[in-house]
């Protein structure tokens, strides 16, 4: 048997030596070759990867229905005043109501309705629809509606109230909202004589905190008003104890969930109702802006309460802005507002008086973001209180960007309402086919009705559909917009409220997953 020689450990420690060495030199060499390489090649370039989309499935639909209006008092509760001066609560006329379709001629979808504060009760089927419709309620409900196999509900609701007399005179109504965490109101005033209610509404089972921004006539007057709202709760501060505007905008801005917000604008001319309405979420700042349809009445310049525009640059800086109108004929620029000065952080009026009468959008073009709403006024007759001061109503419609699919609710008609007119607007630059579809009161979904609309142009439809004991209408187009006139006669003049489309709140359910820091 042969043994390995062994070294002794002088030589064992010279030949480690020289090992380390001649490792170090290959270290050395590498690390000089990948320096070299590296200077010598230009760097991989920079490539983006779009983020992986992850289906979490159609979501139920919440929606938020407004209360009817109040009377603003000192700490907020509700008081009648006498028979001459009060609000007229005796005489108040108020409906909630809530549609859901199915899709594609299917059933519709299981949905509840609840008072804030109740218990949920179930939307009936009728025929082949969900509808409820409740009299006299006295705060915002809760419409929530369960997906429809792989979709979201295809749902609307509004509210309806009418008083004929007293400080809240007029027609108030409001579309069923679906709560965000970042909402735009542009409507009503806090100046002396006006009030201005803001109803914030937390359909969410945690606790949301609200920031409240106000803008006025002259720029920003109120920011970082905080708000708790409870969960499943509603809360109301009356914004003319923060400021004192003839016209406002405001922003709520949620902290921990998503909430509805509402203003309620009411206002007298002395002792005389000058209208009430309430002032639903409008688009967020945008360089383009479409407002309607509305219906104009022609006043002249004259007038003593035209209908406006009424304008919001939340911006810094000076933003110009092109007013124009979407009619039967097409666009039009309104006559002085081509390329005007919205002042920074102003909210401005600009009166539609000289228009002529008919069924109208708003379009606005600006070179920042603004946003804005429209509020319609119709005049009455001068009563007995002031024989010299007429009484008013005013309607507001919120600007909304155009949709491929949505429903008009219809609360009230043939009770709180009177009567009610449907328009639709083509805001592209090429044709389109619009399809509506009326259901009825019984369930019925009638039978499509297609409106070929030329480019940038607003029809009146309503000589093309019987409204008659209907709750609602399909609207389906290519980037369409739609509302409904509702109206009542009072002994002294007009009532009037609006309604925008409620889009269908169908969409990709899914997750958005960023790579990186």
């Amino acid at each position: 048997m042969t043994s390995t020689p062994r070294l002794n450990p002088r030589l064992r420690a010279v030949a480690r030596g020289v090992g380390a060495a001649t490792t170090g030199l290959l270290v050395l060499g590498l690390t000089g070759a990948v320096v070299g390489a590296a200077t010598l090649a230009p760097p991989p370039g920079a490539t983006t990867v779009a983020p992986p989309e992850i289906s979490v499935g159609a979501a139920p639909l919440s929606m938020v229905c407004a209360g009817p209006p109040r009377l603003a008092t000192d700490d907020g509760s509700d008081i009648d005043y006498d028979d001459e001066f009060g609000s007229g609560s005796a005489d108040l006329m108020a409906v909630a109501e809530a549609v859901v379709l199915g899709r594609d001629d299917g059933e519709a979808p299981a949905a509840t309705w609840s008072p804030v504060g109740g218990d949920p009760a179930e939307v009936p089927g009728t025929g082949d629809i969900r509808y409820l419709s409740q009299s006299d309620p006295t705060g915002p409900s809760f419409l929530r509606a369960e997906p429809d196999g792989e979709a979201t509900a295809f749902a609307a609701g509004a509210s309806a109230a009418r008083l004929d007399g007293g400080d809240l005179r007029g027609l108030a109504a409001a579309e069923c909202q679906a709560p965000s965490s970042n909402i735009w109101l542009v409507g009503g005033a806090t100046e002396l004589g006006s009030s201005a209610r803001l109803t914030l509404t937390n359909p969410g089972d945690t606790a949301v905190t609200a920031s409240v921004d106000i803008w006025g006539a002259a720029g920003q007057v109120s920011a970082g008003n905080p708000v708790l709202v409870g969960p499943g709760a509603t809360e109301s501060i009356l914004l003319e104890s923060l400021s004192l505007e003839p016209r406002i905008a405001v922003r709520v801005s949620a902290d921990g969930g998503r909430l509805t917000a509402e203003i309620q604008d009411s206002a007298l001319n002395g002792v005389v109702p000058a209208g009430t309405d309430l002032v639903t979420a409008t688009a967020d700042p945008a360089l383009d802006l479409t407002i309607g349809p509305v219906p104009l009445s022609e006043t002249d310049a004259s007038a003593p309460a035209p209908s406006v525009v009424r304008l919001a640059n939340p911006n810094t800086e000076p933003t110009t802005a092109t007013v124009s109108l979407l009619g039967a004929d097409g666009e039009e620029i309104l006559a002085g507002t081509e390329g005007m000065i919205l002042e920074p952080g102003a909210v401005t009026d600009v009166s539609l008086a000289g228009v002529p009468a008919g069924s109208w959008t708003v379009r606005v073009s600006a070179d920042q973001p603004v946003t804005g709403a429209v509020m319609l006024t119709r005049l009455g007759e001068a009563g007995e209180l002031d024989p010299d001061e007429p009484v008013l109503d005013r309607a507001w419609m919120p600007g909304r960007a155009a949709v491929d699919h949505g429903l008009l609710a219809i609360p009230g008609l043939g009770s709180v309402v009177d009567d009610a007119g449907v328009a639709i607007t083509n805001p592209l630059e090429e044709d389109q086919t619009v399809t509506l579809r009326p259901v009825d009161a019984a369930g019925q979904v009638g039978e499509p009705v297609e409106i070929d609309l030329a480019a940038g142009t607003t029809v009146s439809v309503t000589d093309r559909l019987d409204l008659s004991n209907m709750v609602a209408v399909e609207v389906s187009g290519t980037a369409v917009l739609a509302s409904v006139a509702l109206s009542a006669e009072a002994a002294d003049g007009q009532l009037l409220s609006m309604l925008p489309l409620t889009p269908d709140a169908d969409e990709d359910q899914s997750v958005a997953v960023r790579l990186g820091p």
